[in-house]
């Protein structure tokens, strides 16, 4: 039994205002805080009254009334013993006398409840081999029966209470204790994953924590959400919420790197082409990764790539999971974005010709979380404007603040503000050219042009240029290349290779979409990305790169400042006003 004594210095030490206003809105006027009463239906909005002074809370209309202890036992339905250890968790108190007593009986039930999820998991095991719907869509997805068994893929069936055969007459309780099962009205229980293609997650100890249910039916029924999760509050810890994590904790610490996806059969995808590394975010907000998933991640790897759909949806989802990063991020851990090309994921991108190596190239080429912060601020924000840059500062501002305390924080705050009125960073090597190359082909939004005077076979090849630029322009982006019409007719007379069209370059850039000018004497080299990054140096984009006893020193300065738009105004002006015909010698 816990102590009186300890009960009220328990009440003394925590504020009531910060527990009951993590799920309640509050508003302070004078000594006590307001809002709208969690107990009873139709509330009013000041009816609600919390004190942190006598340490209460209290409605005027349906009377309820209590401490913090009473608060969470009555609204997020937690025992006395499990409201104390709660509380004593979060502020950091010394446990309870009879921690031990409480913690085994915690044990007690969590094995309880994860027996009866590998019950479940079992008995979903068994269904797969006969839901032939279920095994035609793993198939489209190239998933293979080994996959599906490593990871222990199941199948739910569609009957209401399928689960009846596996607890019997303790179907309810049991089953419910484990999340498994819904109650419903006049108290009768039914199965909450139905119909659907079942995921273990499990953590390193391999024991089951937790079901995710995903639908598989296409077209997608209206009104039902694709995934699906079981809950059994017992278990519930951050790396129990993460798919993938049995399989891939080990590798994650071995390479220091973790992938994180959002959909689990992108786990199972890419783990077949030995990408161990790898875990899913499978039901959670579909805007974001949250924070509480980055703890355990964090602990295993130093660096994180968080992978997302080039859609609009998935510029906002690696957005809104940046912003709930940052708090974790330091000079110790690196964060990386990598975005799929617009209308693919992954299962998709894998099955194709060259598909893995796009992946592979995809995640080597993932963008610093500095430049994603970067690109969205001058995306989001008109930069040509003052009232644009101070909107882009402030929105910056606001997260940098969310920061801990480090070199990388202060570094950044420098380099953002830098670049925010006019900055400047230096590209030196080919690898670092080819990689901004690739980077504003894959992050334009509407039109990314690259001024090359001599264009090759070789440099197209390097990089898998055209496999890029098709898919920008799969999701509505101009791609535009311009090279210099004197040059081209040089090689053709005297080049062993040709021009651009002996050599088959100029074919395979229309065949990706891209768009082909000829301009006369353009002797410039650059590179253009809607209206937020401008490079201008001596590297040729899309020639062959020097080695060697040739190999030279080439430098591009590369602008994300306030001044691109007009620049890049100008220069496309130039450009045009310059296009010509290209004419045999």
């Amino acid at each position: 039994m816990i102590s009186q004594a300890y009960i009220g210095t328990l009440l003394q030490q925590v504020s009531i205002v910060k527990v009951i206003g993590a799920d309640i809105p509050l508003a302070r006027h004078g000594a006590n805080h307001f809002g709208a009463c969690p107990f009873h239906s139709q509330s009013e909005k000041e009816g609600f009254t919390v004190s942190e002074s006598k340490r209460f809370y209290h409605c005027f209309r349906c009377g309820a009334h209590g401490t913090v202890i009473g608060f969470l036992m009555k609204f997020r339905k937690m025992s006395f013993p499990e409201a104390v250890h709660w509380i004593s968790e979060k502020f950091a108190l010394p446990p309870p006398i009879d921690e031990r007593g409480f913690r085994l009986a915690k044990e007690e039930e969590a094995a309880a409840v994860t027996a009866s999820l590998e019950a479940a998991t079992n008995f979903y095991q068994r269904q797969l081999p006969t839901a032939k719907a279920a095994i035609a869509f793993l198939r489209s997805k190239g998933i293979s029966g080994q996959t599906a068994k490593k990871f222990r893929l199941g199948y739910a069936p569609t009957g209401w209470d399928s689960l009846r055969a596996v607890f019997g007459s303790d179907y309810g309780e049991t089953a419910a204790e484990a999340g498994l099962v819904i109650q419903g009205r006049n108290d009768r229980y039914y199965d909450k994953l139905r119909d659907r293609i079942v995921f273990p997650l499990m953590q390193s100890t391999e024991k089951v924590h937790g079901l995710v249910g995903r639908a598989f039916h296409e077209p997608a029924k209206k009104g039902v959400p694709e995934s699906l999760r079981t809950s059994a509050t017992a278990l519930t810890t951050p790396a129990s919420l993460i798919f993938g994590w049995a399989q891939a904790s080990r590798a994650i610490a071995h390479s220091g790197t973790a992938i994180v996806v959002h959909d689990c059969l992108d786990v199972l995808a890419l783990s077949q082409y030995g990408f161990e590394n790898v875990i899913a975010v499978p039901c959670g907000d579909a805007r974001r990764i949250r924070i509480k998933y980055a703890e355990p991640i964090l602990k295993k790897a130093s660096k994180i790539i968080f992978c997302f759909a080039g859609t609009q949806a998935g510029f906002r989802a690696a957005w809104f999971t940046l912003a709930d990063i940052l708090p974790f991020v330091d000079e110790t851990r690196e964060v990386r974005f990598a975005m799929l090309p617009d209308g693919i994921d992954v299962c998709a991108l894998l099955q194709i010709e060259r598909g893995v190596t796009e992946m592979q190239q995809m995640i080597r080429a993932a963008v610093p979380l500095s430049d994603h912060l970067l690109q969205h601020l001058c995306t989001l924000h008109k930069m040509g404007r003052v009232e644009g840059r101070a909107a882009a500062l402030k929105a910056f501002m606001d997260l940098w603040e969310s920061m801990p305390e480090s070199p990388y924080k202060q570094l950044l705050h420098q380099r953002i503000l830098t670049n925010l009125v006019e900055g400047i960073e230096l590209v030196r090597s080919t690898s670092e050219h080819d990689q901004l190359l690739i980077e504003v082909i894959s992050t334009a939004r509407r039109e990314a042009i690259i001024m090359s005077p001599w264009v090759t076979r070789s440099g197209i090849d390097r990089v898998n240029l055209c496999w890029h630029i098709r898919a920008a322009v799969d999701r509505g982006v101009t791609i535009r290349v311009y090279t210099d019409v004197g040059f081209n007719q040089e090689r053709r007379r005297s080049a062993s290779v040709g021009d651009l069209f002996s050599d088959g370059s100029h074919a395979q850039l229309l065949q990706a979409g891209a768009e082909v000018h000829f301009v006369r004497n353009v002797h410039s080299k650059w590179l253009l990305r809607d209206d937020s990054l401008l490079s201008v140096g001596s590297f040729n984009w899309l020639s062959a790169s020097k080695s060697g006893r040739y190999s030279r020193q080439e430098i591009s300065a590369v602008h994300r400042g306030a001044t691109v738009p007009a620049q890049a105004q100008q220069l496309q002006a130039e450009l045009r006003a310059r296009i010509v015909p290209y004419k045999d010698l």
